[in-house]
């Protein structure tokens, strides 16, 4: 059961706050009004340049995210890989998880996030889950307007990280496997049960609210998979091309192959749930 105060069960919600900025008050202001949260405020973890990150007191292991991505991890990821890491150890310490948004959310309906958030956790508790609000800006994938259904599971992992409620286990697990820092944050590959949100309760951003990553530098145009990285992971060949006693072809499989495999598989089960969903309406 949840926390009760005053009478009324309440939802633990973890902020994850820029320093010296008021990128956090329109979402401040909206969680100030509503009474069935509990709200914790953690500052983010600001790492602007490779000599923060030489002199940062946390552990990394850029080996393995050059594994993974092919290049290291910028400064500015990896404080964001941190930060969610620090706000995901606060929700495992407590007994029924609970809700983790960046700054930059905007909130669309407060009494449905809360409440949405409260029925997962109770329904999931004992289990590791996360539900994701803001998942995809692909218009077409938000059904509120389109359809009854709620909520989906989600094969693999959601992109952001913007909004998300987690139980305590799902927390656990997630923090253990980005110790010390080697993913995104955009997510540690674990055993995890995800799923995503259909409904429109929560945003990325306004007019006036940025990315305080150096966008020039994580412009998904430069990001993107080569067509003969990608047909040499597809195929196996990148384990041969890049042989690392650190890393057996067990790692290949579950930290490249996999999560690339779910993703396309992922996108064609979403498909394929919207579509059967309106042939029966």
């Amino acid at each position: 059961m949840f926390p009760v105060v005053d009478g009324d069960s309440v939802l633990d919600v973890v902020v994850v706050v820029t320093p010296n900025s008021d990128r956090s008050e329109p979402l401040m202001s909206s969680l100030s009004r509503q009474e069935k949260i509990r709200v914790h405020a953690l500052n983010a973890v600001m790492l602007r340049s490779s000599a923060e990150v030489a002199t940062s007191t946390y552990k990394f292991d850029q080996e393995f995210s050059h594994y993974v991505y092919s290049r290291l991890l910028r400064p500015g990821e990896i404080g964001c890989s941190i930060s969610n890491t620090l706000a995901r150890k606060s929700i495992a310490r407590l007994e029924n998880g609970g809700l983790i948004l960046e700054d930059d959310a905007r909130v669309v309906d407060m009494k449905k996030l809360v409440s949405t958030s409260m029925d997962f956790l109770n329904q999931f508790q004992g289990t590791s889950a996360v539900l994701s609000f803001y998942w995809t800006e692909n218009p077409n994938y938000v059904s509120g307007l389109h359809s009854s259904m709620k909520m989906l599971r989600h094969f693999g992992h959601p992109p952001y990280t913007v909004a998300y409620a987690l139980t305590k286990e799902a927390a656990n697990r997630l923090v253990e496997s980005n110790t010390p820092a080697r993913f995104l944050a955009d997510w540690p590959i674990c055993k995890v049960k995800f799923f995503v949100s259909l409904e429109d309760i929560v945003r990325h951003g306004d007019d006036q609210t940025t990315s305080v990553i150096n966008v020039e530098l994580t412009d998904l145009e430069q990001n993107r998979l080569g067509i003969l990285r990608r047909a040499a992971i597809y195929s196996g060949i990148y384990f041969f091309c890049n042989r690392h006693a650190r890393f057996a072809f067990r790692d290949f499989i579950q930290f490249l192959w996999k999560p690339r495999i779910l993703f396309h598989l992922n996108q064609i089960w979403l498909w394929s749930a919207f579509r059967l969903h309106k042939e029966r309406k």
